[in-house]
């Protein structure tokens, strides 16, 4: 399991229990709602009091949602003050006390307070899907092995620099980076070794960049790299070139995994040409149809 997969475990029992706890808050407030109309069905000694708490109740809630808990609570005890001076002059002058004053000084703020809750978790739980949501949106852009871009985004660069490069008139170049005799290597190395292997190679395709440059991920059958640079001197094209294949070659031997098998890299350099190459298809196409040009590196078997 790899580092995203763990982090995206942790993340979903917080997710389950904001639900858990939205579920929870929807269900008393249900709950509390159905009680209160059955109050003022049931409880006729005062039918136009109970709807006018009712309403006042629902005022509530409003401010509950559009301001907060405090404003509500506090209008809340205004309401319950009335409340209570209008039962206490109803016992003195009719000599009958307003029973339903002990369910209205009681129901409204606890609707309140069940509402603001609900809220709360419901902000909580859009907030985690928002973050999921990025993260899927990311892990879609990356691939899971090399953690580099993927074809799509490159698709997204190629638009991007190409109408900047005929603007700005620089030169703008694509060098690509694959493994040579992938099938054979393949099949002695183990998927761990394979595996560690790709890490090596997108370490050192990324240990040539300057900042400037972007790599991608553009194949897994082979494991195919591309680098999008703008840089035309001849210093950086040897770079590009020949000393990713040395830096290689000098890992491969140290690295006790996979020094026992003659592992190289075969490179191409293609420089963008709005004629030749009018999208991104058929610039990567391009890139990897002159890796087998690579005298350097050797022939391949598997284009």
């Amino acid at each position: 399991m790899n580092k995203k997969q763990k982090k995206m475990d942790i993340e979903l029992p917080e997710k389950h229990n904001a639900s858990m706890a939205t579920d929870l808050a929807m269900l008393a407030m249900v709950t509390e709602f159905v009680i209160m109309l059955c109050f003022d069905m049931f409880v006729r000694n005062d039918l136009f009091g109970n709807l006018l708490c009712t309403i006042i109740t629902l005022f509530l809630v409003v401010i509950t949602y559009f301001i907060g808990l405090v404003p509500a609570l506090a209008t809340s005890l205004i309401f319950l003050l009335v409340l209570i001076l209008e039962s206490a002059r109803e016992f003195v002058t009719g000599h009958h006390f307003f029973g339903t004053a002990f369910f209205w000084t009681i129901w409204p703020p606890l609707i309140c307070i069940t509402f603001y809750i609900l809220t709360v978790q419901l902000r909580k739980l859009q907030g985690e899907n928002l973050r999921l949501q990025n993260r899927l949106n990311q892990a879609s852009t990356l691939d899971s092995e090399t953690n580099l871009r993927t074809v799509e985004i490159f698709r997204e660069h190629f638009h991007v620099f190409t109408n900047l490069s005929k603007d700005y008139h620089f030169p703008l170049y694509l060098f690509s980076y694959r493994i040579k005799y992938w099938n054979s290597i393949s099949g002695i190395l183990s998927r761990k070794e394979q595996h560690h292997l790709i890490q090596v190679v997108t370490e050192v395709v990324n240990d040539i960049t300057t900042g400037h440059e972007f790599v991608y991920s553009i194949g897994n059958q082979p494991p195919t790299w591309a680098v999008l640079s703008s840089e035309a001197i001849d210093s950086n094209k040897r770079r590009f070139r020949d000393e990713v294949k040395q830096e290689l070659a000098q890992r491969v031997n140290d690295d006790p995994l996979l020094n026992k098998v003659d592992i190289q890299l075969e490179a191409s350099r293609v420089q963008y040409d709005p004629q030749e190459h009018p999208d991104a298809s058929s610039f990567l196409q391009d890139g990897i149809h002159e890796l087998q040009y690579d005298v350097s590196a050797g022939s391949a078997d598997n284009r």
